[in-house]
Order: C-alpha cells, then structure tokens, then sequence
C-alpha cells in the first residue's frame, strides 16, 4: 500500500491567455501536492508545508505571465506542469516524494501533473477494483474487447 498525505494551498495571483496585463484576471488558485516520504523517511511533514509555503511567496499576488517560467504560457496546464516541475526536486532533496499536484482555478476545473495517477481510496481493494473497471470501460469505447 501506498501511504501519502494530500496538502492543500491556495495563490492568488494573476494570469491571461494571451500573456497582456490589460486582459489579466485574478483567481484563488487551489494546489493539492500528493506528497509522500522518502524511503520510510520520519520527516515531519510540517517541513512540506514550510517548503511550499516559502516557494508560493514569489507567486502570491503576481501576475504570472510576467514571471520568466511563465512568458510562454499561465494557464492552468502551465501552472500544474512548472510547479509539479520545480517542487519534485526540492522537496526530493529534504527526504519527500512528490507523486501528484492538482491545480483549480474554480471548482469545476482541475488540472493534474505527475508521474503517477493517485486516486482517492478508502481501501487498496477498492482501488483495484475501480481500476480495472476504467481499463475495461476504456478498452470498451475504444473498441478493444
């Protein structure tokens, strides 16, 4: 069984399509990091909170398009992608595995990025028994039987 903790943050800040500040719009992003520990590691896991926190303050109330890592893009993708990117080393260095980060600009959209599909279970059993009815769901639309 796979253990992991899911710690939720919020950024506010800026962001347009087309990277102009005349047509920036703000929104409370929600970040949720799939975090677990690194070789039976005891961390605490307080140290990634202060970690994410310290990394979120240069975004908090930016406009993102204006941040090199973001000049050729700040949608939700973008985001997801580069923070997924630059928080898997850091936080592999101080003994965490980042497995997932989900990013929402509003409750009916999310953007998730990660090595691995983590999916919210109340037993491992369960998990595989929705993992096999996905496969199979899939393979049905797609024709393969």
């Amino acid at each position: 069984m796979k253990a992991y903790y899911i710690c939720r943050y919020r950024l506010n800040a800026m962001h347009s399509w087309d990277g102009s500040e005349e047509k920036a719009h703000s929104h409370t992003f929600h970040l949720a990091l799939y975090v677990g520990n690194k070789e039976e590691s005891q961390d605490d896991i307080r140290t990634v909170d202060q970690i994410v926190k310290k990394f979120l303050e240069p975004y908090q109330g930016s406009f993102l398009n204006s941040i090199e890592c973001f000049f050729k893009g700040a949608n939700l993708e973008d985001i997801g992608d580069v923070f997924y990117e630059k928080l898997k080393p850091i936080l592999d260095e101080k003994g965490f595995l980042l497995y997932q980060i989900e990013v929402s600009e509003n409750p009916l959209f999310t953007y998730q990025a990660g090595d691995e599909m983590m999916l919210p279970i109340i037993n491992i059993e369960n998990a595989e028994n929705n993992l096999k009815l996905l496969v199979s769901q899939r393979q049905q639309l797609s024709g393969n039987k």
